[in-house]
């Protein structure tokens, strides 16, 4: 995405650049997704954890690798994309899920 290319390139000459596009783009997604982990360890079907912190892990693991290499110009295929994160998303509920003290 070449938006995507322009901000991180130029983030560190304008950060003000940089931070409206987290306002607008990754901090509504990190705070549905907080929320949801929240509202999953009341229900005591995940631990209780910093779900803000636990959402940031979940955001990198599944969008921070796929990022980095189709900006990088290597669009992974359909399949590529579905086994990763299909796997991320087990590995991360895995990690969380409720332990016996």
């Amino acid at each position: 995405d070449d938006v995507q290319r322009i901000i991180n390139t130029e983030s560190y000459r304008f950060p003000g650049m940089f931070d409206a596009n987290y306002e607008q783009s990754a901090k509504p997604v990190m705070e549905f997704i907080a929320a949801l982990l929240n509202r999953e360890a009341e229900a005591g079907r995940i631990a209780a954890t910093d779900a803000y912190q636990a959402a940031s892990a979940f955001m990198s693991m599944v969008v921070g690798g796929p990022v980095r290499n189709i900006v990088a110009g290597h669009v992974p295929a359909p399949d590529e994309i579905e086994a990763r994160i299909h796997f991320t998303v087990s590995l991360f509920l895995n990690g969380i899920r409720p332990r016996p003290a």
